[in-house]
């Protein structure tokens, strides 16, 4: 988040490339929400699954349908050029999308990072669907942005160059790197999940041979001290 928020890739998206601002977006939806989710206490979801209305907010804000549909909505919503121009030309507003592409992006990993089904985690191969069809859309918005033959955004378009881009040939760089290496963190993210079901499958396969496939061992939620 500090290299999205801080130094020379958020100067330069800010004034001068839209790869940059491609950049911001990748860090921003796919490295840094999950990370910190997974680099989280256990005890803080078991707080949260502890807690009847906790677990149920949890539940509500993190399901594949509200939080993945609210990020793409969220998403989309900023690239509209109408929209985008007044993000990038107010700095309230610029800070306000920023907070909410975190909290969405946020809302989205909830489903596949969260380790406790009692607050919101859902089954690996729901998870492997979940995630192919949260990229596709992010798929979708980066080839219309990478495959434009036109400017499409005012505010880099007037910008001041940098590295010797034209504005057209930063825009569609930007455009190939949500489609390449964004779609690609999509990817890289279900094999994770793969291997971990696998792995899963392969321990209850040898420590309860007796058992159907289906069946997973009980939760445990950590004991909180007071």
């Amino acid at each position: 988040m500090l290299i999205a928020l801080a130094g020379p890739v958020h100067a330069l998206a800010d004034h001068a490339l839209f790869c940059m601002h491609a950049t911001q977006l990748l860090l921003l939806g796919l490295v840094a929400p999950p990370l910190l989710l997974l680099g989280s206490p256990p005890v803080l979801f078991a707080a949260i699954a502890r807690r009847p209305g906790l677990a149920r907010a949890a539940k509500f804000a993190g399901h594949p349908v509200v939080g993945g549909g609210l990020f793409l909505a969220n998403l989309a919503a900023w690239h509209l050029v109408p929209l985008f121009d007044l993000m990038m030309r107010n700095p309230g507003v610029h800070l306000g999308a920023q907070v909410l592409f975190v909290v969405t992006a946020l809302m989205a990993w909830w489903p596949v990072c969260c380790p406790l089904a009692e607050a919101g985690r859902i089954r690996e191969p729901a998870q492997m669907v979940y995630l192919f069809l949260l990229g596709a859309p992010m798929q979708v918005l980066a080839a219309v942005i990478s495959m434009s033959q036109t400017v499409l955004y005012p505010w880099y378009g007037d910008a001041g160059r940098a590295w010797g881009f034209t504005p057209l040939a930063d825009q569609q760089l930007g455009g190939l790197l949500l489609w390449v290496p964004g779609g690609l963190g999509f990817w890289v993210a279900i094999t994770v999940v793969w291997l971990v079901w696998a792995r899963r499958a392969g321990q209850r396969g040898l420590s309860r041979p007796g058992d159907g496939p289906g069946d997973e061992p009980p939760l445990t939620l950590p004991t909180i001290s007071n």
